[in-house]
């Protein structure tokens, strides 16, 4: 277990899996915030590439646990977010590029509505090979559609009309997590262990998203 910092409020979790094409990017943004009380804890998932070294070499601060197998999302952020200790946890992927304000809204944005388990921000397709940031929907939080299938709200659709909004659930992309919400639905599997995200459900995100809706707290898309 990774030395945690005393009295941050939130730690970014970041899964690595020969990211270093993309991790460039995304520590940049996280560099650029700013809301500054964050603390990185990274999991790298047995790379092949150089994408502790460039986590390192970006940001030296960050605490890195290397797996010698890929334990993948589910396992890799369960045990993240047990080596945390702070009030709210950022799960995001490694080809996340942040707006410079992120943490920042979403942080001010849990303080205000204490009911709320989880929050994210609207979710833009990015363009790497041209650096740029495009006006397409990637996700604007999860809904279920009339087959019953749990699909990407506005996905593919060019800069609609987005105002806040409780959904069902959030993209598994960049999500920022109450600790409070996380601690309520966690369900022990050992006597010594417990889970947060199923490691057995295929569809791990979705059933996350079922058991906080169980405890009745609103999941909002800024």
């Amino acid at each position: 277990m990774p030395k945690i910092a005393k009295n941050i409020s939130v730690t970014v979790c970041l899964l690595t899996w020969n990211g270093e094409k993309y991790l460039p990017m995304f520590l940049n943004s996280l560099l650029e915030q700013t809301f500054e009380n964050w603390e990185l804890l990274v999991l790298d998932n047995a790379s092949a590439d150089n994408s502790v070294a460039v986590v390192s070499e970006y940001y030296p601060p960050a605490k890195i646990i290397r797996q010698k197998q890929n334990v993948g999302f589910a396992k890799g952020n369960n045990l993240l977010i047990k080596w945390s200790k702070s009030d709210y946890v950022l799960v995001v992927n490694q080809d996340v590029v942040l707006d410079k304000n992120y943490l920042q809204v979403l942080v001010d944005f849990m303080a205000k509505h204490k009911q709320a388990a989880s929050v994210a921000g609207k979710l833009y397709y990015w363009d790497y090979d041209n650096s740029l940031l495009t006006e397409t929907v990637d996700s604007f939080g999860l809904k279920i559609d009339r087959r019953r299938a749990v699909v990407d709200y506005l996905q593919g659709q060019d800069n609609p009309p987005m105002e806040t909004q409780e959904v069902f659930g959030l993209s598994g992309a960049v999500v920022m997590y109450r600790r409070q919400a996380l601690e309520s639905i966690k369900y022990r599997i050992q006597d010594d262990d417990y889970e947060y995200f199923d490691e057995d459900f295929f569809a791990i995100e979705f059933y996350l998203w079922y058991r906080l809706i169980s405890t009745a707290s609103p999941r909002v898309t800024a």
